[in-house]
Order: C-alpha cells, then sequence, then structure tokens
C-alpha cells in the first residue's frame, strides 16, 4: 500500500514536515529525535534548492538546536547522475547528453532567423524578429515551448487547430513555423546525439524512480514532501517513493473536507477546472494509487514515537 501523507495548508509546511519526520510520523519506525546520527540514513526529496535549504533550518530548530546530521536533501527534477553511476541504467544514460543551453540558444535563433528572412522576402518587408534582440527573444521563447511539449510527452501536431480561423493570418504563420522548427531542430539533435534537456532530465528522474524501487528494506528511508507531481517524470518518482518499504509522499495542503463529487469534479474530462488549487493533487492522487480518503495527516505522531 503506497503510503502517502498531507500538510494542511493552515500549518507551516517545512517546520511541519521537520516535526514530523523527528518524531517518527513520516516512516513508521523512524523516529531519529532522540538519535542524531540516524537522520543521516534519510533522503528527502524537495521541489527546489530554497526548500531544502530552508527544511534543513527547520530540522535544527525542531530538534531545539541541538547537534544533528542532515538526511540527504535533494531538489525534485535534479537528479544527481553520481547516484546512478554504478546503477544498472548507467550505460544507457551515459548517452545521449543534453545540448547545451548556450548551444540551443544560438542554433534556434538560427532557425528564428531563416524564418524572419524567409518571411520578409513573401511579404517584401521585415515582420517579425526585427533586430538581434528579437531574435533571440523567439528563440528562448520556441525553446520554453519545445520544454513544455518534452515534459508533457507531446508532440507538435497536438497543436493543430488551436489557432481559430477568424485569428489573424500570422497566428497560423506562427503555428506553421513552430511545427518545421520542431521537426528541424529534433533532426540537428539526432544527428549531434544530443537530446532536449527536459528528456534528458525525464530520463535521470526515471533511472532513479528505478533504482530507488530497486532497494532492499535494509535501505534508509527516503521521503518525497512538497510536490504536486505536475511533470510526468516526477510524478512517477513519487510513486516509486510512495511504495518504498521506508518511504512516503508529503502533500501540500489536500483537502479532505471538500465533498466527493466536487472535487471528482475538479478533474472530470467533462468539466475540469484546471485552475483550482486541488487540481494538480487531484491528478495526482491516481497516479500514486490512493483515494483521498486514504491520505494521511501527517502531523500526527505515530504510535512508535509516542511510546519512545
Amino acid at each position: 500500500m503506497p503510503r502517502v501523507l498531507t500538510i494542511p495548508p493552515s500549518a507551516p509546511f517545512l517546520p511541519t514536515l521537520a516535526r514530523a519526520l523527528l518524531d517518527g510520523a513520516l516512516v513508521e519506525g523512524f523516529a531519529p529525535r532522540r538519535d542524531p546520527l540516524a537522520l543521516a540514513g534519510a533522503t528527502v526529496f524537495l521541489p527546489t534548492r530554497r526548500a531544502g535549504r530552508l527544511f534543513a533550518q527547520a530540522l535544527l530548530e525542531a530538534s531545539g538546536g541541538a547537534a544533528l546530521l542532515l538526511p540527504k536533501i535533494v531538489p525534485l527534477g535534479d537528479v544527481d547522475e553520481d547516484a546512478l553511476a554504478f546503477s544498472e541504467d548507467a550505460p544507457v544514460l551515459a548517452a545521449p547528453h543534453a545540448i547545451a543551453p548556450v548551444h540551443r540558444r544560438l542554433v534556434l535563433a538560427r532557425l528564428v532567423g531563416h524564418w524572419r528572412d524567409t518571411l520578409s522576402r513573401a511579404v517584401e518587408r521585415e515582420a517579425v524578429a526585427a533586430g538581434t534582440a528579437a531574435t533571440f527573444a523567439l528563440a528562448d521563447a520556441l525553446g520554453a515551448l519545445f520544454d513544455d511539449l518534452t515534459t508533457a510527452g507531446l508532440t507538435v501536431d497536438r497543436l493543430d487547430g488551436l489557432v481559430p480561423d477568424e485569428l489573424d493570418r500570422y497566428f497560423k504563420v506562427g503555428l506553421d513555423f513552430v511545427r518545421i522548427a520542431r521537426r528541424a531542430f529534433t533532426a540537428y539533435l539526432d544527428a549531434a546525439g544530443l537530446v532536449e534537456p527536459a528528456a534528458r532530465r525525464d530520463a535521470l528522474v526515471d533511472a532513479e524512480a528505478r533504482r530507488l524501487a530497486a532497494l532492499g528494506p535494509e535501505a534508509g528511508p527516503v521521503i518525497a514532501a512538497g510536490s504536486t507531481g505536475s511533470m510526468p517524470a516526477t510524478a512517477r518518482l513519487l510513486a516509486a517513493i510512495a511504495r518504498l518499504p521506508k518511504g512516503a509522499v508529503v502533500l501540500p495542503g489536500l483537502d479532505q473536507d471538500l465533498d466527493a463529487a466536487s472535487f471528482a469534479r475538479i478533474t472530470d474530462d467533462r468539466d475540469s477546472a484546471p485552475d483550482h488549487p486541488q487540481y494538480g493533487l487531484a491528478r495526482l492522487l491516481p497516479r500514486l494509487g490512493v483515494e483521498r480518503e486514504e491520505v494521511a495527516p501527517s502531523w500526527r505522531r505515530s504510535p512508535t514515537a509516542a511510546s519512545g
């Protein structure tokens, strides 16, 4: 059974998480408050590096200023390749490598420049990307769009039909360019033996999920907290952590008071509400394999911690 908990929005997330970890409320049988060395055997995944720094401070405050060894704190989506060096996935992940940001920016800027020149000859005036700054700005926007498509696992064909007929024809011209640029950039990466940064990141995250799933019961606790799993690769990692013998996923502010019918409507195919603050969590729960009623509050102390 996946172990999934939540901290309500009314409670400060990181201080509550720190106390729950020390008191044994996250992983059964792991209550390191009275053993400052035990905490070093745990791994905690958090959304950002900043959250990791604040969590380290929260642990020190929750311990009352006592000396302790901090757990390994890892930002989600920033998997350490060194941790995979001796795993069976290492030969697969050694190549292809991600294209460098500057390299990608120059390649995309060249595509934008070629589009600008072609369009200028067609309409006899400079219609887009008038100047170097505009060219690189469009290249950056194009790269961000490619990242979103890669992260969501979508092809550029999914953009078809997004431009209504009544809009300006330049919307259609722009969409045509996105299709052409995507195919051209993909062909360039294939020829160079490189991949998109987002593709490399997702491959590493998936490899980390497989590495964690292969850990035995003797491995230390692994906790993932604060993420809604908006990226598919991150959601797969969270699902793997929730199923570990000493794993736990802590969700931020899951609404457990909303009636079941209203909560189900948030992600209903016919009447979904992507802007709802619970939308990401509502989509994540099925990926974790739990119902909302099965998510436990993480601020309650476990029997192990209470008896200790």
